[in-house]
């Protein structure tokens, strides 16, 4: 017979009995009578004339993150947890050997989207950051290596387009095919409010589900990696659009963002009906500036999708007008699906997705699923029966610490390329050294720069990390590669968000410069110019900014196009040319541009003390040349004169032989 158990945090106790009592839940629930008792009735046990919050069990030591992360594979028999890394996974990916496996992932507050979408015919994993953060790029890394480690069929990456997503995703994707996995990333981008968001593009929304679900069900089919990314491409690029209603003050805006802000293109109406007009003519008419022009009796496929704050009351005489208004259009409406597909922090509002049909996508539309939320779910919620041993199958919803050991980055204690002369490596950790003290020193100014007052903190974060890991001897100063690669993982970690997201990019690819030089030969300046061009180039292509958007990029593309040669002289321009381009942006300036302006002139420095001392040896080894060669020519006149010596002997004693003769 199973003994009782107790919980000593909520102090239950469950037994044989069909009654669970709960009792003393916490001395600051207490009511004032609560010793009193009725004559006649039941004692009273629990009070709730406070509310509780939640989140409050102080006893807790894993995150919030954690705790959801938990309760969905509680919920869901056939997921497991990399709990380190707020991974969640399918339990049998690893028997997955002839199908290419589906990654995604996001910021957590946005569910039932990513977590309620892992399962047999969709996702195969997500990946979670913090609430409304995107998760740092080396857990996005592990998510990869879990999945795509000595798996020769690949894995998709499927992320909505926002610039967090982008960075890390694109990022973690980059550095893991160095070590051969072979991985695609989409950032999805179905929103129609308007023309694209500049050079970001369009923005990512409910949309993400339909293709989650047909690249899930192609998987399944086994189609191959380039096939399924193919085909989801193309469907995002033109076959699916998505409209966002938020109901603000009584009046209805269509085309704002998850966060209530405006679209670019963004009107209001005074209706319920009139805002439904609206959307629809964004979704579906020629005339709008970024619709799909669903045409008469074409198939198509709609999500409506409530936003969370909308009672099922309020949200079905939406969805009731939305339908009437739809049917009355000439389309041929094949699959609707209603719900909760993706949370948002909105007052109350709504979206509606279209995506447009043929007879494939609709056989991959019905595949069937075992998540929790498509509307053709298997049944997968987990129910555990009395005589299973709960505590053995909690254990097993997680990835056990061994497991993760044996996913270490395969280059990590690896120097790679060329490496640092002993004095180079002096200079390099006196610049370090310099650089973290201007930091520091900048921090007040840089959060006045910075519209979020937080910019010279953050930054101050990894300037610390880095000097803790030099003091501790840990910061690799033996390669380039090794040292900007270093420098990328503790931005990314210590920083977070989109400055560490930033910032790794910009190391990650600079590091790339170095791979093809080896280990034996030396370190050539060329490569630092490669290497300068490369991060600026990586940060173009993760994050779609140009120069002149006022970013950190204007002070790296100044720098890069100045800096074309080898030469002192070259490097001195290329710096006044960054920090010309700084004074004369708009005030007040961008921080990370300011910054990096004043890092490129303490380097500067530094490499004019380099460069002096390689005169200094050079003018060293000429005048030790110049002492060789005379010493060389003394010792042939000595020789010439020893030999003329040795003739003049050698006659003498031939003439006095000839004499005594």
């Amino acid at each position: 017979m199973m003994q009782p158990q107790t919980n000593k945090h909520l102090n239950v106790t469950a037994g044989s009995s069909n009654v669970v009592r709960i009792s003393n839940i916490s001395d600051q629930y207490e009511s004032p009578d609560a010793t009193e008792s009725t004559s006649g009735k039941l004692p009273k046990q629990v009070y709730f004339y406070k509310r509780v919050p939640l989140f409050t069990d102080v006893s807790e030591e894993t995150s919030v993150v954690e705790q959801y992360l938990e309760s969905v594979a509680l919920q869901n028999r056939g997921l497991v947890v990399v709990k380190e890394f707020n991974i969640v996974l399918r339990k049998d990916h690893e028997v997955m050997t002839e199908k290419v496996k589906i990654l995604t992932g996001g910021a957590t507050g946005l569910e039932p989207l990513h977590s309620g979408l892992v399962g047999h015919g969709m996702s195969t994993g997500a990946v979670f950051g913090d609430v409304t953060s995107s998760p740092p790029y080396m857990n996005i890394v592990v998510a990869l290596r879990l999945l795509g480690r000595d798996h020769t069929r690949g894995v998709l990456v499927i992320v909505t387009n926002n610039l967090a997503d982008r960075l890390n995703f694109g990022l973690a994707c980059q550095k893991v095919a160095q070590e051969g996995i072979h991985c695609l990333c989409l950032t999805v981008g179905d929103d129609c409010a308007g023309l694209e968001n500049g050079h970001a593009g369009k923005r990512g929304f409910c949309g993400i589900a339909f293709l989650l679900k047909i690249a899930g069900a192609m998987a399944e089919e086994e189609k191959s990696l380039y096939e399924i990314y193919w085909l989801v491409n193309s469907l995002n690029g033109g076959s699916l659009r998505t409209v966002n209603i938020a109901l603000d003050s009584g009046v209805l805006n269509v085309g704002t963002g998850l966060g209530g802000e405006p679209g670019s293109y963004c009107v209001k109406a005074n209706s319920l009906t009139e805002a439904t007009k609206e959307a629809l003519m964004l979704l579906l008419s020629p005339d709008a500036p970024a619709s799909i022009f669903v045409e008469k009796e074409e198939s198509i496929a709609i999500i409506i999708n409530n936003f969370g704050k909308l009672s099922d009351f309020h949200f079905s005489l939406i969805v009731r007008t939305i339908l009437n208004i739809i049917y009355s259009v000439s389309v041929n409406v094949v699959r609707v699906y209603i719900g909760r597909f993706l949370s948002a922090p909105v007052t109350q509002g709504f979206s509606i997705s279209v995506l447009k049909l043929d007879e494939k996508l609709l056989k991959w539309l019905d595949f069937p699923v075992g998540v929790t939320s498509w509307s053709n779910r298997g049944n997968t919620v987990a129910g555990i029966s009395p005589a299973q041993d709960w505590f053995s199958y909690y254990n097993s919803l997680y990835i056990t610490n061994a497991t993760i050991t044996t996913l270490e980055d395969p280059y990590k204690d690896k120097n790679m390329g060329s490496k640092f002369t002993p004095y180079q490596a002096a200079v390099v950790v006196k610049a370090i050294l310099n650089i973290i003290d201007c930091v520091i020193n900048a921090e007040d100014h840089l959060n006045e720069l910075d519209s979020d007052h937080d910019y010279g903190t953050t930054l101050k974060k990894f300037i610390l990390n880095i000097k803790s890991e030099m003091e501790m001897r840990v910061l690799n100063i033996v390669t380039p590669y090794g040292l900007l690669n270093d420098l990328a993982e503790i931005a990314a970690v210590s920083m977070g968000g989109i400055s560490g997201a930033v910032f790794s990019v910009i190391f990650a690819s600079a590091a790339q410069a170095f791979l093809s030089s080896s280990t034996q030969t030396p370190l050539e300046c060329e490569k630092w110019i490669s290497a300068c061009r490369m991060a600026k180039e990586g940060l173009i292509s993760f994050t779609h900014v140009r120069p002149g958007d006022r970013t950190i990029l204007d002070t790296l593309h100044n720098f890069v196009e100045a800096f074309t040669d080898p030469t002192l002289e070259c490097l001195t321009e290329a710096v006044n040319a960054a920090k010309d381009g700084v004074d004369k942006s708009s005030q007040p300036p961008d921080p990370g541009a300011w910054i990096l302006a004043e890092v490129l002139q303490l380097v500067l420095i530094q490499v004019e003390v380099l460069f002096s001392n390689d005169e200094a040896d050079e003018n060293e080894e000429e005048e030790d040349e110049i002492q060789e060669n005379k010493k060389e020519e003394n010792k042939e006149v000595n020789e010439e004169k020893n030999e003329k010596e040795d003739f003049s002997s050698s006659d003498y004693e031939q003439t006095s032989s000839e004499d005594s003769f």
